[in-house]
Formats: structure tokens, sequence, C-alpha cells
């Protein structure tokens, strides 16, 4: 841009006055706050990077950086053991709940705190074992994956 157009005149006595607009205060928040460098870093060659392949970039930092900190935060959920384990990044999965005794039931077990008899010992003074095998406490893994014996028909 020439020095004479009035955006640059106006860009240049910000500079020298060392002030900063609202816009450029929180550009370089954000950019502190995702990790994002400025276009003219990302240039080669003396080529501009194009507003579109920027804007890309920028998305892409914000989702690393969000996907991050929403796995950080899971780390610390003993409950969130197992789904953290399989979901790698955010999102939603559609029809997944819909309000059914059979979704509130992958729910709990998704989440950990299905109500299995191991459970419920914590809380109840029961007995934890299986009651259907009888041969191992009744853990989620257990009912799941391991329980040999056929669910008793209602």
């Amino acid at each position: 841009m020439s020095e004479t157009r009035w955006p640059k005149a106006i860009l240049t006595m910000l500079k020298i006055t060392n002030m900063q607009t609202k816009l450029q205060d929180r550009r370089s928040e954000l950019r502190d706050e995702f990790n994002c460098q400025e276009p003219w870093q990302l240039s080669t060659r003396n080529k501009r990077i194009s507003r579109a392949a920027y804007k890309k970039y920028v998305e892409e930092s914000v989702r690393a950086k969000l996907d991050s900190d929403w796995q950080d935060g899971m780390s610390g959920k003993t409950t969130l053991d197992r789904y953290k384990s399989f979901k790698t990044a955010k999102g939603t999965i559609e029809h997944l709940c819909d309000n059914t005794q059979g979704s509130r039931f992958l729910a709990n077990a998704r989440a950990g705190c299905l109500q299995t008899r191991r459970y419920r010992s914590r809380f109840e003074n029961i007995d934890p074992t299986c009651q259907r095998c009888g041969k191992a406490e009744e853990t989620l893994e257990h009912v799941i994956l391991e329980c040999d014996s056929p669910p008793e028909a209602e």
C-alpha cells in the first residue's frame, strides 16, 4: 500500500505513537492464546500467503488448541477413562441419545458409572459377585465382555 493512502498513514501514526486499536489488541490476545503466527511469518520465499490459506491455518490452530484443552479437561475425571480412550476429537454423535432406557444405559456405560453390583457395593451392603455366572465381580467389562451366562428373559 502506498504511503500516501490514508489507511497506511493511520497505521503509520499508530505505530509511531505506539497505540493499538481494539482489533489489534484482540488479535494479539488470540494469537497468544491459540499460538498462531502472523501471516508474514508463514510466507515463504517472499510469497504472500493468501487470506483464505491464513484463515484455514488459524481455524486449524484454534481447533487443535480447543481439542487439546478438552482432552486435558477430561484427564482428571475417572468416570471418563473409557470414553476418553476412544473419543479423540470434540464433537457430537447424532442420534446417540434418544431418551430411551437403552440410551440411558449406554450413556452410563460410556461414562463408567453403570450401576453394576460392584459399583452399587460401594454405596450399599451387597455382594459384588455376578448373579448370573457367580464367577467374578459384576463390573462393566465383565457384563459386556466376559460373562458367559445368557441374560435373563424378562
